[in-house]
């Protein structure tokens, strides 16, 4: 018999087994070209490859990485952790939500305090001089930025 531990990954969020892995493979073509894009120089790429702990020997500590990312976006837009999610579920949920952040701030012109929408909105305004310094700073942040723009860009 099957124990729960098999049929289910994540920590604060609970997603089908392999939800992640299929994410990262729908995702991670876009992801890693915005990444470099708003990074550009190797400076850059490099310092932030030392700040975020990157090995590429390690592909648990990405995966981890990647959860951590994934649970932490739908954290700060208050998303249900009640629930059991695969990964279409959580960026339709996530999307949704940043659709009616952004309405309502637009209908009663206030701006958001949620910091990972703040990032977003600068990526999608191309602030990239501004967000490369950002990134070494609060790397988790920026990544959960990037994570928000790749689904939304979906």
């Amino acid at each position: 018999m099957n124990s729960k531990k098999n049929k289910y990954e994540g920590k604060k969020y609970i997603f089908k087994k392999n939800s992640i892995e299929k994410a990262k493979t729908k995702y991670s073509p876009t992801y890693y070209y915005v990444l470099v894009k708003i990074l550009r120089y190797k400076k850059y790429i490099n310092e932030f490859k030392k700040v975020i702990n990157y090995n590429e020997d390690n592909p648990a500590y990405l995966n981890k990485l990647i959860i951590n990312i994934i649970e932490k976006t739908g954290n700060e837009l208050n998303i249900a952790n009640n629930k059991v999610y695969s990964y279409r579920k959580y960026n339709r949920s996530i999307k949704k939500c940043l659709k009616s952040i952004l309405k309502d701030e637009e209908k009663n012109n206030k701006i958001c305090n949620t910091n990972v929408i703040k990032v977003y909105k600068k990526i999608v305004n191309n602030e990239y001089k501004e967000l490369r310094n950002f990134a070494l700073k609060k790397p988790k942040l920026f990544l959960e930025a990037i994570y928000l723009y790749t689904i939304c860009e979906d």
